[in-house]
Order: structure tokens, then sequence, then C-alpha cells
């Protein structure tokens, strides 16, 4: 009929017998949205901020927060910093055996 196992159907009934049969699958959830402009203006404040005190001064979570920024085009990178005489190149070392 439902194309489901006679265990599954058990299972289906024992649920409804306890009344929890309705809440087998997550809710559903509105999604969260972060203010770009207290972002921003927070990310100009602090800029050398990691990604969790950002998130704890907006409410929000680091994932929601790592994509508010890459929407509004906002890097996190920190630029190189050149010294006087330029930057070195790495010595390799070889090895014998």
């Amino acid at each position: 009929m439902l194309d489901a196992s006679r265990t599954s159907i058990l299972r289906w009934e024992k649920r409804a017998l306890r009344g929890k049969l309705a809440a087998i699958y997550p809710k559903k959830r509105g999604g969260f949205k972060v203010d770009d402009d207290k972002l921003t203006a927070y990310v100009a404040q602090n800029s050398d901020a990691y990604q969790s005190k950002i998130s704890e001064a907006i409410g929000a979570k680091e994932n929601t927060v790592c994509r508010a920024l890459k929407r509004l085009k906002i890097s996190r990178k920190e630029r190189r910093r050149s010294t006087e005489n330029g930057m070195k190149k790495s010595v390799s070392l070889i090895y014998k055996r």
C-alpha cells in the first residue's frame, strides 16, 4: 500500500501512540539576517578582530558572519608588510644521504 516495510509501519504506530509522530522531522526555521550597516561599522572600528569576536558583538554565529562578509566583499586577509631590505628568498636545504 505505502511501499513501506512492516517494521516502519510498526514504528510509526508506536510513535503515534506516544503522540510523537508529527515531530519526526526538523521544524521549519526562519533564517537569521545580519544587519549589514552594523557589521560594516564594527569591522571598520575593529579591523583586527577575529570572526568569533565579531559574531559575539553582532549576536550571530561565526558561519553567518563569514557568509555576510563574503557577500559584502569584505576581505579578512592581512596585507603583507614590506621590510626595508625587501622580501628575502627562503633558503632550501639539500640533505645528502
